[in-house]
């Protein structure tokens, strides 16, 4: 009989262990999709920094090409004044060779 109560009390006190054991992992299941959750929301996170890296990216590289214009175009400015101020030297010239003749 005392042998029985000692079983008795062995599996009672694994049932216990077991019951103990089936909280624990259903708290660390709980932890694990708290952590899970987070997770999503950094990937999200990263998503949108992707997104707004792309986009700076895109930007820069219009930017790029704007500013190249730009620059396209201040040398053709350049090219057209020293073009201009050829030609009125030009013209000074003719002007001081027909004030030579007629004086």
């Amino acid at each position: 009989s005392s042998s029985i109560d000692n079983v008795a009390i062995s599996v009672q006190d694994v049932a216990k262990g077991m019951e103990t054991q089936s909280g624990d992992l259903v708290y660390i299941v709980s932890i694990l999709n708290d952590f899970n959750i987070q997770l999503d929301n950094v990937l999200e996170s990263v998503k949108v920094i992707e997104n707004g890296t792309s986009e700076i990216h895109i930007k820069a590289n219009d930017s790029n090409k704007d500013m190249s214009s730009v620059i396209n175009s201040v040398d053709t400015v350049t090219d057209s004044f020293s073009e201009l101020v050829e030609k009125i030297q030009n013209v000074e010239g003719n002007i001081n060779k027909i004030n030579e003749i007629t004086t």
